[in-house]
């Protein structure tokens, strides 16, 4: 999938912990936010990977790290 911009700090960092196993729940007593917000992290992530499900993005984030250290 195509990178379409880059995600923000906080967007990065709601992928890498749901990607290891947070739940939503988690992310919003993480971060102290509420839910609405942490979707509002999701739309913007599927925007900017152009990617349309939480597996896809997961897919997306083995790809970059694959690039990365290789």
């Amino acid at each position: 999938t195509e990178r379409r911009g880059r995600l923000s700090r906080r967007e990065a960092q709601v992928v890498v912990k749901a990607y290891l196993g947070a739940t939503c729940k988690e992310l919003r007593e993480e971060f102290e936010v509420s839910k609405e917000t942490i979707s509002t992290y999701w739309k913007r992530v599927y925007e900017k990977t152009g990617c349309r499900t939480q597996e896809d993005v997961y897919d997306w984030l083995e790809k970059l790290l694959e690039e990365a250290l290789s």
